[in-house]
């Protein structure tokens, strides 16, 4: 328990760091962004608070980031400019209201799980992830989506579960390997004139505000 020490930061041969589920406190040392050889780095399940601090950037070679179950908040910090090894991204459970535009720049991240955080929108930016597999941010206020959603062209699984939606994206309509959809639990009122264009396995759109008559193109 207590504070994390900035003397973490004298660890500079280590490549591999895990203190989860640990009563952790306190805020992220900036020292920590000394820590240049690390690949993977796992605070999840702690009780940090306060932001990422911008050092972490210097982080380059991380491939795997879990921060998840902690109480970080505020606009997360622009640590992404150089992390451009990293392929998962673990946020959730926190307290986040925004994500950066530059997440577009994580260019190798396959999976970003931003659940149960504050968050009322996804950046514009998320449609430069060409190798992401997985994008789930159930349990937002989220009512606002990316633009041009139809460049998620590697994306497998969407849940975007228990947020403000309104809208069934209809770009969601044209993604080929796109497999699940979770917008259950939202506000949406309408099915988009291209469902029938889905390829999905898995359709949740139960508890939203849907009616009429079942689409025939749904069918």
């Amino acid at each position: 328990s207590g504070n994390i020490s900035e003397n973490l930061g004298n660890l500079k041969e280590m490549i591999y760091l895990s203190v989860s589920g640990n009563q952790l406190s306190g805020i992220l040392p900036t020292s920590i962004g000394e820590l240049t050889k690390l690949t993977y780095l796992d605070f999840s399940g702690n009780n940090l608070t306060g932001q990422v601090p911008p050092s972490l950037k210097n982080c380059s070679q991380i491939t795997n980031l879990k921060l998840e179950n902690n109480n970080l908040e505020g606009e997360f910090s622009l640590i992404f400019e150089n992390m451009i090894s990293l392929e998962r991204m673990d946020l959730s459970n926190n307290k986040l209201t925004g994500i950066p535009e530059n997440i577009g720049k994580l260019t190798s991240l396959q999976y970003l799980n931003l659940d149960k955080n504050l968050l009322t929108s996804l950046p514009d930016s998320l449609n430069q992830l060409k190798a992401l597999q997985t994008l789930s941010a159930n349990s937002n206020k989220i009512s606002r989506l990316p633009e041009n959603m139809n460049q998620f062209t590697s994306l497998n699984t969407l849940n975007l579960a228990n947020n403000e939606l309104t809208t069934f994206h209809q770009d969601l309509c044209l993604l080929p390997n796109l497999a699940s959809i979770n917008l259950s639990y939202n506000n949406i009122t309408r099915l988009p004139s291209m469902i029938s264009e889905l390829n999905v396995r898995i359709l949740e759109i139960q508890e939203n505000e849907l009616t009429g008559a079942i689409p025939a193109n749904l069918l």
